[in-house]
This record gives structure tokens, sequence and C-alpha cells, in this order.
């Protein structure tokens, strides 16, 4: 029984270089935990070498999907001002008062990068502020639509990462030596989840199918269903 049990764990967590970075970036950005939790669970679940292996991949992982969020809203945000710009001139080139806004708010999002050149990111004031206080029925996505201003790009990411559903199993399946377990609630599909069902097999199905011209498949089924005998056998009994 403890053999099967290892060995389940030991598919998903055996060999560090097939694990889900993202299970970790998610946790986090639990409020409650993130990353010295992070890095404690990692270090009593591995050696010594190996732990500090995947935290170090984990950092990474996470500053890299930070600075690529950032980078698009930076890009967005460029493009929509040029665009204000572009649609609020003068004339005879003059700044119309539009453009002196546009002009103001670009000087003030200048002073403001030039003040936060030695300030830490978002990141680093994320991590270094203290935890939330650890209970069972906090709401995280509630948590970061309510620090949205505080945290813009890290909440974007909180976003997506934790809207990811998780697959979940019996707890009988895990520790029974019995096969598979079924409960009603795992194994019966709610109204929502059938018609998201049925809209996917219509999208996989757009294209028509042609039925006046049958699939080589059958047709050679066809043919050898055809040279098969229905007789039925002659049995000499003499």
């Amino acid at each position: 029984m403890a053999m099967k049990m290892k060995e389940k764990c030991e598919k998903y967590w055996g060999d560090p270089k097939k694990l889900n970075v993202k299970l970790f970036i998610s946790a986090i950005l639990d409020p409650r935990y993130k990353w010295d939790c992070v890095e404690y669970g990692i270090c009593q679940m591995y050696e010594i070498d190996v732990a500090l292996s995947i935290c170090n991949t984990v950092k990474k992982a996470f500053k890299y999907m930070y600075d690529e969020y950032k980078g698009s809203q930076v890009t967005t945000n460029s493009n929509s001002t040029q665009s204000e710009g572009s649609t609020s001139s003068g004339v005879d080139g003059e700044p119309s008062i539009g453009n002196k806004g546009i002009i103001r708010a670009r000087y003030k999002k200048l002073k403001a990068t030039k003040d936060d050149v030695d300030a830490k990111s978002e990141l680093d004031k994320y991590l270094d502020d203290d935890t939330e206080e650890d209970v069972d029925d906090i709401d995280i996505l509630k948590w970061w639509k309510t620090h949205g201003a505080r945290y813009p790009t890290l909440s974007i990411i909180a976003s997506d990462i934790l809207a990811i559903p998780i697959s979940t199993v019996a707890s009988e399946s895990a520790f029974t030596t019995r096969g598979r377990v079924l409960d009603s609630f795992r194994s019966s599909l709610t109204p929502k989840i059938v018609e998201a069902l049925v809209c996917g097999q219509d999208w996989l199905h757009v294209l028509p199918l042609n039925v006046e011209e049958p699939p080589e498949d059958i047709e050679k089924l066809e043919s050898d269903l055809s040279k098969i005998s229905l007789s039925p056998p002659i049995i000499d009994i003499a």
C-alpha cells in the first residue's frame, strides 16, 4: 500500500525536471504564503542541492513571466497614448489643449519613472510586504482585484494563473487497493459543463461532412465484406 502511494507521488514530484513551475508560481501568488513558504516547502521535499536548483528555476520563471507581462503593458499604454495624440492635433501644427494635457501626462510619467529608478519593483514590493493571515475562507482572486492598484502587473498574472482549473481525484482512489472509485460529484456533468462540451464539439466539427464520396476505409471494408461467403457450411457426415 505504501509503495503504491509513493509511486503515485513520485509520478508528479519525483523528477525535478518535470515539475510544473506554474504550481509554485500560483502558490507564490497566494498572499498568505508568498515565496518564503514555497521555498521552505521545496527544501523539505528535496535534498539541498536539488531544492536550490528548483528554487532558482522557479525564481527565473516568475521573473521572466513578470517582465513579459510588464513589457506588454508598457507597449499597450504607449500605443494608446500615440493614438490619443494623433487624434487631437491643432491647426498649423500648434498643440491643442488636448495635446497639452497629453504632454503634461507624459512628463509626469517620465518624472515618476526617474523617481522610481532606485525604488523596488512591483514584484519585490509584493514579496517584501507582510503576508495575510492564514485563514481558509480567503478569496484570493478577490484579494488581487482589491489590490490591483498597488500591484497592477501581478494582478493580471494572478487572474491568468489562478483561473486555471485544477484536476481533483477522490481520496479513495489514492488510498485504496480497489479499482477506480467514482462518486456522484466526479462522475456527473453540470449543465454548464455539458454546454461547454457541446460548444467545443461544434467548433471542432465546423467542416461539412461529405457523404457523396465514401472514405477509402469504408470502401475497403465493403470490398472485404463482399468477398466473404455467407452461405452455411456443408458438413459431410458420411
